[in-house]
């Protein structure tokens, strides 16, 4: 019977090793998917926190970190600012009133998979920012033009 135990545990174990050894070696080599669910949250005048969530597979694609592009309303180049391993990443230095649009891309080490769909983001406006690229003029009323 003691013989009979000891085999059993030891079959177990060797299924249980083999298993997993297939488990660990089975990963899809190709680029990975994107990231999904793209938001800002915390946004002020200069800086926003951009969240996301993996992608469905996240472990078999062996996503190693995420790119970060952003790119300002009205142009059409997108600007890489950082690759995290994280889900999140405060932008800074943003200016005030602005539209901004984010994506991000996921890395393994067959290179970096399509972008996500992109998130849009408007900063707060500034205190005293303008969009007027002339100077500033007071319309005075007629009737208060003439009593001075």
């Amino acid at each position: 019977m003691h013989l009979f135990i000891h085999l059993v545990i030891h079959l177990s174990a060797y299924l249980l090793i083999y298993f997993f050894n297939i488990f660990v070696q089975f990963c899809i080599s190709e680029l990975p998917p994107p990231p999904i669910n793209v938001q800002s949250s915390d946004v002020k005048q200069t800086e926003a926190v951009v969240t996301w969530s993996h992608p469905e597979s996240y472990d078999m694609y062996a996503i190693s970190s995420y790119s970060l592009q952003v790119r300002k309303f009205g142009t059409k180049t997108w600007t890489q600012l950082t690759t995290t391993r994280g889900m999140n990443h405060r932008l800074t230095n943003l200016h005030p009133d602005t539209v901004y649009f984010v994506r991000l891309k996921s890395e393994n080490k067959y290179g970096k998979g399509k972008p996500s769909d992109s998130g849009e983001l408007r900063t707060e406006k500034g205190m005293f920012h303008t969009t007027r690229t002339s100077p500033l003029r007071l319309d005075v009323p007629a009737c208060v033009q003439r009593t001075c």
